[in-house]
């Protein structure tokens, strides 16, 4: 069995960006004799007379060279953590130019990764400055607020604190019975004279123990349906009665109201406009998408005949330049995980090439109005330039020392690591979702009230409420989702994920709310966590044992650099 090269480059470019580690090969020391002249030419003019705060095999290393590279990063400038700062600038300059050495600079899938990054930067530059010139009159935000004559209006808040006691996980009922009993009495403790926020901040398992059980001011018409009746007549200083959820209990105090009020126009004005302007953005930013497409008369061979992934046959035409099959493949290979490019369809193809001319299109754009003279511009070009480089660099040598894996070495290893190899519990669900539109939000809740108690009563049929009501993309299909690990659940948000967990197979939740959505669930079936075979394991222990085997290359061959870059860093 052999591991192929390309399954592993996703992961090996991530651990580079992340860690700006690199690692070369045995020829290292012909790169670093050569690596000083690429170093100045990346510097700024000012770096060159700058005094050096380090030194190295083939140089210095100046305060403002590295106060750009810190920059690039978003790191500060921790003095405890410079060496080994310094240590990952300097690997990444010298893979960079080990690369340029061996070619990879005039290969055409990295001049095509090089050229898209560009533009990208100088797309999202465009992007800013075409926000920033989006002017938004008076006559629009007065149409607005006409339409839309609450979407401002500051709803009526309830200043409270919390008191949170979490059941144990797969909590018995004798041991939730024990945690109600342990509300009670802290309860009992607090009617008596204790104070609510020192039980809160010695208590609760809530997060807000660390601010003695306050969560601040809620607005109302925020709160799960199921908290409104519990809270909304509490009095000032008053607690509320016990309320269960599916992971444990809670006692809510009101320490406060904020009236509802109607802000001042000018403060209404400074809320909506951002608001406006980013409404504005979107469909200007679809408009420009649609014309710079239309005058491109953009043709496409994406299926032509023969070709090697770093051919310069060209598979798209358009007014302002080409596109090449490296340039595509160059695009696939940046698409989330490993992508077979003969497994796509011809629509998704479509897609990639025509997201990419409006890039290219765009960003011409942005260079004829000089936004790619922006020094922060070129600053961080100039360390990206080198980054991808250098992720090239190591990739070449992963792909020339990795031994091949065979079959056997796989077996053993998914017989060594059985946690590695489990499939988590998954649940099948059904689902509808009712989104709380700005300004309609207790009329929303009255539907979502209504609807759940019909279907708990079983008077509405979950598949034909879904279709009708649910805003989900499932609606089509009654809601149902099929079958979805913990790690899909948690997508939902922790309240959807802690909900489902506490459902029994056919049960009908209550409402759920996750941000500005309301959530009626249905578990209709539950897998629990089991081994995986080695058919359902073999590639993912294949992958792992390949990750592992070039880590350890990485690791080694890091230490080997480092070793010899003769590194002094002054204090």
């Amino acid at each position: 069995m052999r591991v192929q090269q390309e399954l592993f480059r996703a992961t090996l470019i991530l651990c580079l960006v992340g860690s700006f580690v690199s690692v070369v090969s045995t020829d290292a020391s012909a790169g670093l004799q050569e690596t000083q002249a690429l170093t100045r030419e990346q510097r700024p003019p000012d770096d060159i007379k700058a005094d050096p705060i380090a030194t190295w095999r083939e140089g210095e290393v100046t305060a403002a060279t590295f106060s750009s590279w810190l920059r690039f990063t978003r790191q500060d400038p921790d003095l405890s953590l410079r060496q080994s700062r310094i240590e990952r600038m300097l690997l990444t300059q010298v893979l960079a130019q080990l690369a340029v050495n061996s070619g990879a600079n005039t290969d055409p899938r990295v001049q095509s990764e090089l050229a898209r990054d560009e533009d990208r930067r100088l797309v999202k530059l465009f992007r800013a400055q075409t926000n920033e010139q989006i002017e938004i009159s008076d006559a629009e935000i007065n149409n607005y607020f006409e339409r839309y004559p609450d979407v401002l209006l500051r709803p009526r808040k309830i200043r409270l604190s919390n008191l949170f006691l979490r059941y144990p996980m797969d909590a018995s009922a004798e041991q939730r019975d024990a945690t109600r009993n342990r509300m009670l009495e802290l309860r009992h403790e607090i009617e008596q004279g204790a104070d609510f926020a020192d039980v809160a901040k010695k208590e609760s398992d809530s997060q807000t123990r660390f601010r003695d059980g306050l969560m601040g001011n809620v607005a109302i018409t925020s709160l799960p349906p199921h908290l409104v009746p519990v809270i909304e007549d509490l009095k000032v200083g008053a607690m509320s009665k016990i309320v269960e959820t599916p992971d444990g209990i809670t006692t809510l105090k009101c320490e406060g109201y904020v009236d509802a009020y109607r802000p001042s126009m000018e403060t209404r004005r400074k809320d909506i406009v951002p608001h406006l302007r980013r409404i504005r953005l979107k469909e200007e930013w679809t408009r420009l998408r649609d014309k710079l497409l239309t005058d491109a008369q953009l043709q496409t061979t994406l299926r032509a005949q023969g070709g090697k992934a770093d051919s310069d046959d060209i598979v798209a035409e358009f007014n302002g330049g080409v596109l090449t099959r490296a340039d595509l493949h160059a695009l696939v290979r940046q698409l989330p995980g490993v992508v077979d490019i003969s497994k796509l369809s011809d629509e998704k193809l479509t897609t990639i090439v025509e997201d990419r001319v409006f890039e290219i299109l765009t960003a011409m754009h942005a260079r004829k109005l000089g936004l790619h003279r922006n020094s922060v511009f070129e600053e961080e070009q100039r360390w990206q330039r080198l980054l991808i480089l250098a992720s090239h660099a190591v990739e070449k040598y992963i792909n020339a020392e990795l031994a091949p894996i065979e079959e056997q070495q796989v077996r053993q290893y998914f017989n060594a690591h059985p946690e590695e190899f489990m499939r988590r519990p998954h649940f099948k669900l059904a689902l509808i979702r009712l989104d709380l539109t700005p300004g309609q939000e207790q009329k929303v809740y009255r539907k979502a009230v209504q609807l759940q108690s019909a279907l708990a009563s079983e008077e509405t049929k979950f598949a034909a409420a879904a279709k009708k009501h649910s805003e989900h993309p499932s609606a089509p299909d009654g809601g149902d989702l099929g079958m979805l690990s913990q790690r899909q659940l948690a997508g939902f948000g922790s309240e959807v994920f802690r909900t489902v967990k506490s459902l029994t197979i056919g049960e009908i939740s209550e409402l759920v709310q996750h941000q500005q959505s309301l959530y009626i669930i249905r578990l209709d079936g539950y897998e629990p966590k089991r081994p995986l075979t080695w058919e359902e394991a073999a590639d993912r222990a294949e992958k792992l044992l390949g990750t592992h085997q070039s880590q350890r290359l990485q690791e080694a061959l890091e230490n080997g650099l480092l070793s010899d870059l003769s590194l002094e860093v002054r204090q």
